[in-house]
């Protein structure tokens, strides 16, 4: 190999073509050239390898001088280091509007178990319950007050009907020989008659007073009235006093309203 490298150079100087480097021997062996056996010109063949390296040292250079990228996942600014959400950051607004939704929320819920529903008194409890609660004239910051119904199905105590007929036929008699009639009379003994008899009436009970006053000439007259009528609570009572030509017709209707 040697000798052949040798015999190239002797060839190439002859002919003029190029000056190749001068190989020293030493010991029977040669310094380092830049010469490279065939299968290593193959392998580096098309590529500078300096190049190379320099263009490594400068990109290395340049991703010294980017930032450091963190692969750690970001915790959320509104949530604790137990994943819980902390109202540290959350503004005032928003504070305030959760827990205004907490107060209502537990206010109905302390009186849904208040006015818990049982299949017993279900249908009791639909009737007389509010569905509000809250009252709509104040807003909702202020609860409507519970009442309890005191209404009655039936009457507690009836009406006295001997005492309210005789207080009426005592207050015509004196109406009827007293004064001359006229029309605001008759106005006046109905106001009367409708005073004395509340004062003796009993709770729950609503009354009308009809006074009619006719001149006896001979004639027939009758009187009629029709409206919603219970016989086992409601009562009537008429009494008709006569003085001269004069005959005054009083007639009360008591009506218990529940």
């Amino acid at each position: 190999m040697r000798l052949r490298f040798l015999d190239e150079r002797l060839r190439a100087q002859n002919k003029g073509e190029a000056k190749l480097p001068d190989i020293n021997v030493k010991d029977g062996a040669s310094e380092k050239s830049d010469y490279k056996p065939a299968n290593k010109r193959r392998a580096t063949m098309g590529t500078d390898i300096s190049k190379a390296k320099e263009e490594k040292s400068e990109f290395e250079e340049k991703n010294d001088d980017l930032p450091e990228i963190k692969t750690e996942r970001r915790k959320s600014i509104y949530r604790d280091g137990q994943g819980r959400l902390s109202l540290r950051r959350l503004s005032l607004i928003m504070q305030d509007e959760i827990n205004q939704r907490k107060r209502i929320t537990v206010r109905l819920t302390e009186y849904q178990k208040e006015f818990a529903m049982d299949t017993k008194f279900a249908e009791y409890r639909q009737r007389r319950q509010s569905q509000i609660p809250f009252d709509i004239r104040v807003g909702i910051k202020k609860v409507k007050e519970r009442v309890e119904p005191t209404y009655k199905m039936e009457p507690g105590e009836k009406p006295d009907m001997k005492a309210i007929k005789f207080m009426m036929s005592r207050i015509l008699k004196k109406k009827c020989t007293s004064m001359s009639w006229t029309s605001p009379t008759t106005l006046r003994t109905n106001e009367e008659l409708h005073t004395q008899i509340k004062n003796i009436l009993p709770t729950r009970y609503r009354l009308i007073v009809q006074v009619v006053a006719v001149r006896d000439e001979g004639q027939s007259f009758r009187s009629a009235s029709n409206f919603l009528w219970n016989p086992k609570y409601d009562h009537y009572v008429s009494v008709e006093v006569k003085h001269g030509n004069l005959i005054l017709h009083g007639s009360c209707f008591l009506i218990y309203l529940e």
